[in-house]
Parts: structure tokens; sequence; C-alpha cells
């Protein structure tokens, strides 16, 4: 039942951790999306605000959809951590590197950032165990 628990952990973490990369990736295709829209409106010789504004949302909706995986990827890391109990060296570096991420998001991100932070430096034992040699 133990090692059953742990790999469901396990596999809700590397869960969580691919899907962080959901808000790089929507920034990414809206940046991508813009620049298709600038030259879009550049070649038509459209000068209308409107025009600009109605192709500047249809790309944001990328990074929104880009921040909801993100968000869930957090809950299943959350609940990785927490129900499950899952604990790893590479899980931690990841919760770090997520922690000092979410500070440019400013101000929620940070509140964010700074739990994760805080969490990570007061369970540090818990993740950064000494592997044991077996032979």
């Amino acid at each position: 039942m133990e090692a059953e628990h742990r790999e469901r952990g396990k596999a809700l973490a590397v869960v969580g951790a691919v899907l962080q990369l959901g808000p790089v990736i929507g920034v990414m295709a809206t940046s991508i999306g813009m620049l298709h829209s600038f030259g879009v409106l550049a070649q038509e010789n459209v000068s209308d605000p409107r025009a600009l504004a109605g192709k500047m949302g249809e790309v944001l909706i990328f990074t929104l959809l880009g921040f909801l995986v993100g968000l869930i990827g957090l809950i299943l890391i959350f609940v990785a951590l927490v129900r499950s109990q899952y604990r790893a060296r590479w899980l931690y570096w990841i919760l770090v590197a997520d922690g000092f991420l979410y500070q440019i998001a400013f101000p929620i991100g940070s509140l964010v950032g700074i739990g994760l932070l805080v969490y990570c430096f007061t369970h540090r034992a818990e993740f950064l165990k000494p592997r044991v040699q077996t032979q």
C-alpha cells in the first residue's frame, strides 16, 4: 500500500511539473501570435485601433490557457506534496525554481512564490535526504 501511495504521488508530481511549462508555452504562443497579427495588419495598411485590439484579444487566449494549465499543474503538485506526502530531490529543485519564477508575477504570483520557497526551505530535510547506497 505504501509503495502504491508513493507511486501515485510521484505520478501526480511528474504531471504537475510538466504542466508547469504551460505558462511559458502560452506566453510564447501569444508572442508569436502578436507578431503575426502585427504583420497582417501592416500588410493590409490597417490603422484602426479596434482592429488591433481585436487581434490582440484573440492571441491573448493562449496566455490565459497557459496559465490555467500551469494552475492545474500547481494543484497536482500540491496534492502530491500534501495528500501523498511525496518527496524527492528533483521535486525540491523544481519547487525552488518555480518559487523564484513566480516572483515575477506580482502581486499574486509573488505570494505563491514566497509560499513555495518557505515550504521548500522549511521541509528541505524531507526532500534532500541522503541517498542510501544498496549493494
